[in-house]
């Protein structure tokens, strides 16, 4: 996720998070910074955004700070690094566990609830469109958008294995957090002690947790005016963009499916991105969608993409459209037995 949509999407999810409370209230301030009232006591907070905070990440952010209230929004902070922050003064949001305000005498607590979690990566269901999209537990050892990013970038690589910096800078996070990824999956037994996948256990553990983080029913396709505000970057497919994915790619790839036209489900690598596409291309319903667009759980779906004959987009990786199929327990292992696309290692 660029620097920027993540930082827009830590302030939408500060301002979604306050509103789970009374006497709590965040608003945009611009940029980097929101306003922040709690039972009438008001201040000004720059925001930290992250993928995940240990407390050896909460001491760096303290060394490297300048002065003035913050704010740490992160999909997971650790137990010990919450009282590292609290303890200079530093409030946080813990997009599985919940919100902490702090500025002098001013506190306040919102626990988040079970089902009530922000961005994906607890048991939240986010309704849209018609669609209900449960996230994944965070509870095995592929977790968070560090786990699903480095086993994805390993199903997709299993001859070479990618360093723990490229995956991570790939992903938009820190290579920590990667790094702890890798050593719960070896842990687990789902890398060999050199760090290599182990097949087909790594794709089928992937395939449990698959799901897009969000879905938006959209009233029509971007056309070439639309593309180039909404970052759909149809011809560069080396640079990230929209990719096309579900039964259109698989049949693009030649998989052993048979199935009516549909409209198309596309990948966009942020939150943010749906955001622009559903206000641009307008929300519909599910039955009258132009489209589909889908937010995918690491920013590896949409970077590379892949021009395939008869594809009107470019598609992502077939390793992420073998998971799609994967998640359809009817049909799934049967179509994924035949399936072996040409110039790819089969990780299934």
């Amino acid at each position: 996720m660029r620097r920027h949509d993540q930082l827009t999407l830590a302030v939408d999810d500060l301002v979604a998070a306050a509103g789970l409370a009374d006497g709590i209230e965040i608003e945009p301030a611009g940029g980097a910074y929101v306003g922040i009232s709690v039972k009438g006591r008001t201040w000004r907070a720059t925001v930290v955004s992250a993928d995940a905070i240990s407390a050896d990440d909460a001491h760096a952010l303290l060394g490297g700070s300048t002065r003035g209230a913050k704010v740490v929004v992160a999909n997971a902070i650790s137990d010990d690094a919450r009282p590292v922050l609290e303890g200079a003064g530093w409030s946080w949001l813990d997009r599985r566990y919940g919100l902490y305000l702090t500025h002098g005498a001013a506190i306040a607590v919102v626990r988040f609830a079970p089902g009530q979690e922000l961005a994906g990566h607890g048991r939240a269901l986010t309704t849209l469109a018609g669609r209900a999209v449960a996230s994944p537990s965070s509870d095995g050892p592929i977790r968070g958008r560090a786990g699903i990013s480095y086993a994805a970038a390993l199903l997709c690589s299993p001859e070479v294995t990618p360093s723990i910096r490229r995956v991570a800078a790939a992903a938009g996070m820190s290579p920590s957090a990667v790094g702890e990824a890798a050593k719960r999956m070896r842990d687990a037994g789902l890398l060999d002690p050199r760090g290599r996948p182990e097949i087909p256990d790594l794709f089928w553990g992937l395939a449990a947790i698959w799901q897009p983080e969000r879905l938006v029913a959209v009233g029509a396709l971007p056309s070439r005016k639309t593309a180039e505000r909404l970052d759909v970057n149809p011809d560069r497919v080396d640079e990230p963009g929209w990719a096309l994915g579900g039964d259109q790619a698989a049949l693009a790839w030649k998989a052993p499916l048979f199935t009516t036209e549909a409209p198309p489900w596309l990948w966009v690598p942020s939150q943010a991105e749906a955001r622009r596409a559903e206000r641009s291309l307008g929300s519909t319903s599910w039955e009258e969608r132009a489209a589909v667009i889908a937010v995918a759980p690491t920013a590896l779906v949409c970077q590379p993409r892949f021009r395939i004959s008869g594809a009107e987009w470019p598609t992502t990786h077939p390793v992420f459209i073998a998971l799609d199929l994967a998640r359809d327990q009817g049909r799934g292992r049967e179509i994924l037995a035949d399936w072996k696309p040409e110039g790819i290692s089969v990780v299934w």
